[in-house]
């Protein structure tokens, strides 16, 4: 079963070989992913977790974690 890092809770996250509860959290608060890659390039996880997991992991695009991510920027400004 592959686990889609845009909208998996922390704990559906936590059950992949080497997401603990920071991990998780980081995956959720860097949303929304264009790739599974961007856990490396975002700095989420280190290389050899992702090396791990990157079979079992997929980042669809999710309108409702985009949607959510342009609000949070437009409060910002």
């Amino acid at each position: 079963m592959l686990i889609d890092n845009n909208s998996a809770t922390p704990d559906q996250l936590k059950t992949l070989v080497g997401i603990g509860g920071a991990y998780a959290k980081g995956i959720e608060e860097g949303r929304p992913h264009q790739s599974t890659e961007d856990l490396l390039k975002k700095n989420v996880i280190q290389s050899s977790t992702y090396n791990k997991i990157k079979d079992q992991i997929i980042a669809r695009s999710n309108d409702a974690t985009s949607n959510r991510f342009r609000r949070r920027s437009t409060e910002l400004l």
